[in-house]
């Protein structure tokens, strides 16, 4: 398998790319800015992109020029359309083991987890994960919904205003689900609730 560089002016990203990532481009642009740009980009021989639109993304913010690349010249379009599906959605099927993770984040201590990916929440919960049953701080997440870590990319995400406790009672009919002072985002249609004291918090 070989990796060439190749000029970014040269790269054209799939038109009808399937997947939102810009949430994910400053995490990944600081990630290949701290360890540099270590997974290449997957093309065809056009140098249509197969697996690597956020990397390219990311690249583009750093302002690079070029960047490491594998053609991909004995597929044909059916096993391209499939290879850059699996792509995304295999990854969608892992699953953390948080007292490992507990450790490896544990042993960070110079380089800013929130730079890539991770929020602040996220790295307490896991740090204090023993402590969280009978922590008062964490009490306030009671009432929110709880989603194991695939559930957490939606395919649209808003922001829906409210004037007054009678809006937010109507809301919460129609989409039939329970809001209180406390909830910070909900899923419709709604996903199965997990309990708290498993999953992370998102």
């Amino acid at each position: 398998m070989k990796i060439i560089e190749k000029k970014i002016s040269n790269l054209k990203p799939y038109e009808n790319n399937p997947r939102f990532n810009d949430k994910s481009i400053d995490a990944l642009a600081n990630s290949i800015k701290e360890f540099g740009f270590n997974v290449p980009l997957v093309i065809d021989k056009n140098g249509e992109i197969i697996c690597g639109h956020t990397r390219l993304k990311a690249a583009k913010k750093l302002g690079l020029t070029e960047v490491p690349c594998i053609i991909k010249d004995d597929l044909n379009e059916e096993q391209i359309k499939a290879f850059r599906l699996a792509d995304n959605k295999i990854g969608e099927l892992s699953e953390w083991d948080f007292s490992k993770l507990k450790i490896e984040i544990g042993e960070i201590k110079d380089i800013n987890l929130g730079d890539l990916g991770f929020f602040d929440f996220e790295i307490d919960t896991i740090l204090n994960k023993k402590d969280t049953e009978n922590d008062e701080k964490f009490k306030e997440y009671d009432d929110m919904p709880m989603y194991v870590n695939e559930d957490k990319s939606s395919f649209l995400r808003l922001i829906v205003n409210f004037e007054n406790e009678n809006d937010i009672a109507d809301f919460a009919k129609l989409v039939n689900q329970k809001i209180t002072s406390k909830t910070k985002s909900i899923w419709y249609p709604p996903h199965e609730e997990k309990n708290n004291k498993d999953f992370i918090v998102v």
